[in-house]
């Protein structure tokens, strides 16, 4: 059984010890982000299920160079924030955009 210490503690200097607690709790938990935010690598399964396609339509994008991957061995690698890089990087345009397009092409393709 654990001990049971009942002390007298002024309420300032609980608060104080109350403040410190939780500020030393917050900081262990940002470096625990920052660590976590440094580069993060995937293996083919990893990578398959977090971009959400099978392994074999996965190899066929590696094989013709058309995912960001890199290669040691036989083995594959992939950077997660390149496949988040490369996800939105294919970003198929609105028909709004694509009439803005239209329109300022045309406004300067006109003959002066």
């Amino acid at each position: 059984m654990d001990k049971v210490i009942l002390i007298s503690i002024p309420e300032t200097s609980l608060k104080i010890l109350i403040e410190q607690a939780v500020k030393n709790a917050l900081s262990d938990v940002d470096n625990q982000n920052q660590n976590n935010t440094e580069l993060k690598i995937l293996n083919m399964q990893e990578a398959c299920e977090y971009i959400g396609i099978s392994s074999s339509h996965g190899y066929k994008l590696t094989s013709t160079n058309q995912i960001p991957h890199s290669k040691r061995g036989k083995r594959l690698f992939f950077d997660k924030s390149e496949l988040d890089q490369w996800l939105v990087g294919n970003k198929v345009k609105t028909i709004e955009e694509l009439d803005q397009e239209t329109a300022d092409y045309f406004k300067s393709s006109r003959v002066k």
